[in-house]
């Protein structure tokens, strides 16, 4: 289902000290059901492979877009991690302890070009519909 923010202003990065930034946006349905939504992108600007994006459903993840640079594995040789761009899918009516709990998506083909491209493509991945180009 579609989601819009409730706050259709120019979507500002805010710095946290040095070259750390991030943004945050409240989201609605489509249809207007009210959830607790928001759309929640923090990165050090100036390193590409620091963007990480997260869609934040009353106060846990239930997805995000990171990079890993190796991938990592379970005790048993699965891999639990894949290296590179990867979206994590976190189903919160598991125990964390589940494998299923927060399964992670590898993501060979995610390119971008700076901060606001990976804003615009992870939002897309997830349905979200962001302002004009000019306003983000």
């Amino acid at each position: 289902m579609e989601k819009y923010p409730q706050d259709w202003s120019k979507i500002e990065f805010v710095r946290r000290g040095g070259k750390s930034a991030e943004a945050d946006r409240v989201l609605d349905l489509q249809d207007g059901s009210p959830i607790l939504l928001r759309f929640f992108i923090k990165a050090q600007v100036d390193k590409p492979l620091t963007y990480e994006a997260n869609l934040i459903l009353a106060g846990q993840r239930i997805r995000g877009v990171g990079h890993c640079e190796t991938e990592r594995r379970y005790f048993y040789g699965k891999i639990r991690i894949p290296k590179g761009w990867h979206e994590n899918i976190v189903n919160p009516n598991l125990v964390q302890g589940d494998d299923n709990y927060n399964i992670h998506r590898s993501l060979p083909d995610f390119l971008f070009t700076d901060l606001v491209d990976f804003t615009r493509k992870t939002a897309a991945m997830w349905h979200i519909v962001l302002p004009p180009a000019e306003l983000l």
